[in-house]
């Protein structure tokens, strides 16, 4: 089951509601990355366990615009808006995915 947390920026306030990194649900493996077109911190669905639930045609894709120019976003967690650092919600998950 994968989850998501509220990760906010200090420096300008974009906030977004994503895993973080590397996650799994039941059927949907998903990597959060940078699109830079959006300016936005996004899951995008890099992967499926069952090809027939999923079409590979929504691989590798933007969740808001479909596009693919996409950036993973690494460990220091940047905001894509101001370049400041993202900090997660000391709180629990707010969503559990699967």
């Amino acid at each position: 089951m994968g989850s998501h947390y509220a990760f906010c920026c200090s420096g300008c306030g974009y906030s977004a509601e994503v895993s973080g990194g590397a996650d799994y649900g039941f059927v949907a493996q998903t990597e959060t990355m940078i699109c830079k077109p959006c300016r936005a911190v996004v899951d995008v669905l890099v992967g499926t366990r069952d090809p027939n639930q999923i079409s590979t045609d929504e691989l590798n894709q933007c969740p808001e615009c479909d596009g693919n120019d996409l950036t993973p976003w690494d460990d220091s967690r940047p905001c894509p808006r101001c370049n400041g650092t993202m900090k997660a919600d000391p709180t629990s998950p707010t969503t559990m995915w699967d």
